[in-house]
């Protein structure tokens, strides 16, 4: 796929893993991605996504590995992300984020790598 991730994402109600690492990929992500509540696998790497991280992630309610690793990612990371409650995985590298962590996510019971 070229260009950006299409707001489409959010019908594919059963997509179990997205994989956005191609150089071809651009844009923010969309906030459809919330209405994924299948989706388990959420890896963002492209250095050409950009924008925040919307704060539909938080309705995700498989979600269990999330990596964050765009260089172009700023803004905070949203207090949502501590309603993943099935969340085992999370890391987040080369992002432009800034602030402080939420508590929320000293709540997720099943968060075992940070």
């Amino acid at each position: 796929m070229t260009g950006p991730i299409p707001t489409e994402v959010g019908q594919l109600s059963q997509l179990g893993s997205i994989r956005i690492n191609a150089a071809s990929m651009d844009g923010t992500i969309p906030t459809e991605i919330g209405q994924l509540d299948s989706l388990r696998e959420l890896y963002v790497t492209s250095e050409l996504i950009t924008g925040i991280i919307p704060t539909e992630i938080g309705q995700m309610d498989s979600l269990e590995d999330l990596f964050i690793g765009a260089p172009y990612i700023n803004g905070t990371l949203p207090t949502e992300i501590g309603q993943l409650e099935k969340l085992k995985w999370f890391a987040m590298e080369l992002s432009s984020l800034t602030g402080s962590i939420p508590t929320q996510i000293g709540h997720m019971s099943s968060l075992n790598y940070m």
